[in-house]
C-alpha cells in the first residue's frame, strides 16, 4: 500500500513539471513571438512612411529609394567586458571587441546562433583581457577580412594569442584618428587614438563614430577622459544618438563636457553584475540622469533595429 501511495506521488510530481514546463516554454515563445512581431511592426511602419513620402514628393527617378531593411548592433552581455556584434541591412558583419576569455563560449555561441562565418571588419579597441580575451578563438573559427588595432602592445598571454593569430592575416590596419570606412550603407569614423604613445592601455582605444541614415553611434571602448579631451580640442563631430559609455561607466571616463558635446537620446553601458571594480560608478550614472540608460547587467544583451530614419531597442531580459 505503502508503494502504490508513492507511485501515485511519483506520477503527480511528474505531470507537475511536465506542466510547469509546458508554461515557462510556452512564455519564452510568447515573449520572442512578441519581439518579432513588435520589430516587424517597426519594419513595417518605416516601409509605408517612405512610401507615403515618395508619394507625397514625386516620382522614384526625383527621390533616392531608402533600404527599409534594418541594421542590427548587439550589445552582447559578456559580464564584465566588451563586445558588439553588428549586422548590416545586406547581412554582412562587424565585430567590435570579444569579452574575456571566460564569455568565450557565449560570444562564440552567438555568433554561430547570428550565422556568423564571415566578418568583413573587426575591431579589438585596446589590449586588455576584457575586451580581446576571445580574439584569437574567433580569429581562428571565422574569417576576418580586415582587423583593425591601435599601436598599443602589452606582455599578457591572451595579446600574445591574440598576435599570434594575427599573423595569420594579411589585413591588419593599425588604427588611428581620422581614418573612414564606407561598407553597406554605414559611415565608420575613427576619431581616437590621436597620439601615437599613451601611458595607459586604456588611452589607445579605438573610438569610432558609426552613421547609418539618420542615425549615429558613439563607440568608445575604454577610451579616458584624456582622449576625450583631445577628441573635443580637436574639434571633431562627436555628436550622436546613441553612446556606447566608456570603461563600463568608469568615473575615469565620461566627463561633462564630453557628455554634452555628445548629447546623446540613449547611454549603453556593458558590465558585469556585482562586478569588482563597482562598474557604473555612481558619478557616472549621476552625469546620466536625464539619459535612457541600458545596462547589460540589468537588461541582458541590447540589441538596437535601426532603420535609415528611425531605431527600436530591445534587451534580453
Amino acid at each position: 500500500m505503502k508503494y502504490k501511495k508513492l507511485n501515485t506521488l511519483l506520477i503527480f510530481v511528474m505531470l507537475l513539471s511536465l506542466l510547469v514546463s509546458c508554461n515557462i516554454n510556452n512564455e519564452i515563445i510568447s515573449e520572442s513571438s512578441e519581439i518579432t512581431s513588435e520589430v516587424s511592426t517597426f519594419s513595417s511602419e518605416i516601409s509605408t512612411e517612405a512610401s507615403a513620402e515618395q508619394s507625397e514628393g514625386g516620382s522614384s527617378e526625383e527621390q533616392s529609394q531608402p533600404n527599409n531593411d534594418l541594421l542590427r548592433i548587439s550589445f552582447i552581455d559578456v559580464g564584465q567586458g566588451d563586445c558588439i556584434l553588428i549586422k548590416t541591412a545586406e547581412g554582412n558583419n562587424i565585430l567590435i571587441d570579444s569579452g574575456s576569455l571566460e564569455s568565450k563560449d557565449k560570444v562564440l555561441n552567438y555568433l554561430e546562433f547570428e550565422n556568423v562565418d564571415e566578418i568583413e571588419y573587426a575591431f579589438f579597441t585596446h589590449p586588455h583581457a576584457d575586451h580581446i580575451g576571445a580574439a584569437d578563438e574567433i580569429l581562428k573559427s571565422i574569417e576576418i577580412k580586415n582587423v583593425y588595432i591601435p599601436n598599443a602592445v602589452t606582455t599578457t598571454q591572451v595579446y600574445n594569442r591574440m598576435l599570434d593569430e594575427l599573423e595569420k592575416h594579411e589585413s591588419v590596419v593599425q588604427a588611428k584618428s581620422g581614418q573612414k570606412i564606407s561598407f553597406d550603407g554605414i559611415e565608420i569614423d575613427i576619431l581616437s587614438p590621436i597620439k601615437d604613445e599613451y601611458n595607459d592601455l586604456n588611452k589607445y582605444s579605438i573610438v569610432m563614430k558609426l552613421t547609418y541614415g539618420k542615425n549615429s553611434f558613439l563607440l568608445t571602448g575604454d577610451a579616458t577622459s584624456e582622449n576625450e579631451v583631445e577628441m573635443l580640442e580637436k574639434g571633431l563631430d562627436l555628436k550622436a544618438d546613441i553612446l556606447k559609455i566608456g570603461h563600463h561607466g568608469s568615473n575615469t571616463s565620461t566627463s561633462s563636457e564630453f557628455l554634452t558635446a555628445v548629447a546623446p537620446e540613449v547611454a549603453v553601458i556593458s558590465c558585469g553584475v556585482n562586478n569588482r571594480y563597482g562598474h557604473p560608478h555612481q558619478e557616472t550614472l549621476e552625469k546620466l540622469k536625464d539619459i535612457d540608460t541600458y545596462r547589460t547587467d540589468q537588461g541582458g544583451t541590447i540589441i538596437v533595429y535601426c532603420s535609415l530614419e528611425d531605431y527600436v531597442i530591445k534587451t534580453e531580459r
